[in-house]
Formats: structure tokens, C-alpha cells, sequence
């Protein structure tokens, strides 16, 4: 799941790794982080998955520590909802970062 991508821009000397760390970024800050990378459009479209996904994992877990009775059922979701969250938003950063960066002419190298 967390793989290492590495783009070079056939133009220029500038290449991008998106490694171990970019996944961590990306889950932290989503678009801040894609947006540093210097690419707009992609931070742009990242913010509005995250916004999705902020909503979809507010309402999950408001839905269930509101409505299961049950005190391990809530504590458990009160972490395991967030984390899902976090890697569900660094997943789709990094795939919208490697998506833009093919379609602009960027090489994949290794």
C-alpha cells in the first residue's frame, strides 16, 4: 500500500519522490502538502476528497457513539474511524499527485 514513486520531468532536472514520508504528509496535511509540492489543480481536487472524507468519517462516528450502546464499541471506533480516515485521504493524494504528474509528461522511474 505504501509504495514509492518516483518522477522525473523529461524537460528539466526536477524529480519528484513521493516515498514513505510523502505518505505521511499527505495523510497529515492532504492538500497543504500536495499544494507544497508546488501542483494546484491537484491540491485543488485533494481538498475536496478530504472534505468527503473529513464528512464521511464525522458522521460515521457520531452515528456510531451516538447510537450503539456499547462503551468498547464507541472507544474503539473513536480511533480506529480517524486512522481509516488519514489513510484513505494519503491514499487518494498520492494516487491524484501520480495521476497529474503521468498525464503532465512526467516519467515514472524507480
Amino acid at each position: 500500500m505504501f509504495e514509492t514513486y518516483r518522477f522525473d520531468k523529461p524537460d528539466s532536472d526536477r524529480a519528484v519522490v513521493l516515498d514513505g514520508w510523502s505518505w505521511v504528509w499527505a495523510a497529515i496535511a492532504g492538500p497543504v502538502y500536495v499544494l507544497m509540492l508546488g501542483f494546484v489543480k491537484p491540491a485543488l481536487l485533494t481538498l475536496v476528497v478530504s472534505i468527503a472524507v473529513f464528512f464521511a468519517a464525522a458522521t460515521s462516528l457520531a452515528f456510531i457513539v451516538g447510537f450503539i450502546d456499547s462503551l468498547f464499541v464507541s472507544l474503539v471506533s473513536i480511533v480506529v474511524i480517524p486512522v481509516a480516515a488519514m489513510l484513505t485521504q494519503a491514499s487518494a493524494a498520492m494516487q491524484i499527485m501520480r495521476r497529474h504528474l503521468l498525464h503532465r509528461g512526467w516519467r515514472a522511474g524507480h
